[in-house]
């Protein structure tokens, strides 16, 4: 789970629910955007990832920053991504984005 707070990137990461079903994730991607949606059904859903534990989630999100073998992965299946080598890219991202 990544936030930001102004220029700062917060990195956490939340217990495994005990009703996680697939058993893949270091913490279960999953619910941690079923929770967001539900409480911040307005916003968009911003995901980055990298590997083969974030195959799940990438359905569920509005955005998608991938790389190595996500970004193969959505190549394959014909996924919309933003390839980015650090989370510094996709900061670079949306402060251009929001000075247009």
């Amino acid at each position: 789970l990544t936030s930001f707070n102004g220029d700062q990137l917060i990195v956490a990461f939340p217990p495994l629910p005990d009703d996680c079903s697939c058993g893949t994730c270091a913490n279960c991607k999953l619910a941690v955007c079923r929770k967001y949606r539900m409480e911040f059904p307005e916003s968009k859903l911003i995901y980055a990832g990298d590997g083969f534990s974030d195959r799940r989630i990438i359905n569920e999100v509005d955005m998608i920053f991938a790389k190595n073998e996500l970004a193969k992965y959505c190549t394959a299946n014909q996924i919309s991504y933003i390839p980015f080598d650090n989370f510094g890219n996709i900061l670079t991202y949306f402060k251009v984005a929001s000075k247009v």
